[in-house]
């Protein structure tokens, strides 16, 4: 059962499973400093988004999508909610 008694459907439950993958990715480059480089292009466009939100210079969070970016940023599989970084999808 999902919340307020509703089945939970195969799409959201495959939907949850890959973020939860991707959270855990994410937090494990931001320890092993992989992706630096995707990470490092990714993290200079939210810089400059009027969604971003300091609460010091290492941690940066999202308005939008609610994620902590310094390790969202580090997932080649995760998205920009806006589309701000389907550009750099295509540099390497």
């Amino acid at each position: 059962m999902s919340c307020c008694g509703k089945k939970a459907t195969g799409n959201v439950i495959k939907r949850a499973t890959r973020k939860t993958k991707n959270i855990a990715t994410g937090f494990y480059n931001l320890l092993t400093d992989k992706e630096r480089y995707l990470s490092d292009r990714r993290i200079l466009v939210c810089l400059k988004c009027d969604e971003i939100y300091h609460y010091s210079k290492a941690i940066i969070f999202c308005r939008v999508c609610k994620c902590f970016l310094l390790a969202k940023t580090k997932v080649e599989d995760e998205t920009c909610p806006k589309g701000k970084w389907e550009r750099l999808n295509n540099v390497k």
